[in-house]
Order: C-alpha cells, then sequence, then structure tokens
C-alpha cells in the first residue's frame, strides 16, 4: 500500500496512522503517536510552515474546519524536501 493512512476519533483522538503517514509529515515521536490529540498534530505541522506563513494556532484551527471528522476523505500534498 502506497497511501498514507492516518485515522482519528471523532474526538479527535489519534486512533491509527502507518509507516507511510509518518515518512509523508515527518512527524516526531513525542507528536505521532496513538492516543496523541489530533489538534496538536495540526498545531506542529502548521508551527514547522507546512500549511503556510502567518499565525500557527489559527491556521491549524482553519484548516481543521475543512476536514471532516467522521468520514473518510482524500488528501494530498507537496512536502517543501519534495
Amino acid at each position: 500500500m502506497d497511501q498514507a493512512i492516518y485515522i482519528c476519533s471523532a474526538d479527535g483522538i489519534v486512533q491509527y496512522f502507518n509507516q507511510q503517514f509518518l515518512d509523508f509529515t515527518e512527524l516526531p515521536e513525542d507528536v505521532a503517536f496513538i492516543g496523541a490529540r489530533q489538534a496538536d498534530v495540526f498545531e506542529f505541522i502548521a508551527k514547522r510552515g507546512d500549511l503556510g506563513p502567518g499565525e500557527y494556532r489559527v491556521i491549524a484551527a482553519k484548516r481543521k474546519r475543512f476536514w471532516p471528522e467522521t468520514a473518510p476523505f482524500d488528501f494530498s500534498a507537496k512536502r517543501p524536501a519534495g
């Protein structure tokens, strides 16, 4: 399987992710772990600059509104490293 998979519960707790997700996002183990808060993952990605310039908490909150919380979705992006 080539796809990165990341699953959260309805209350925003990380339930599952695969190695492809870790490879794609380059998240450290203290951010990406089973039981982590989805909000913390979004904030880390935003703070790192992956979601564009600006205040990372605001960017993370705006992006999260557009991602379904209870339905599968498809997302693709190009990381700075290529």
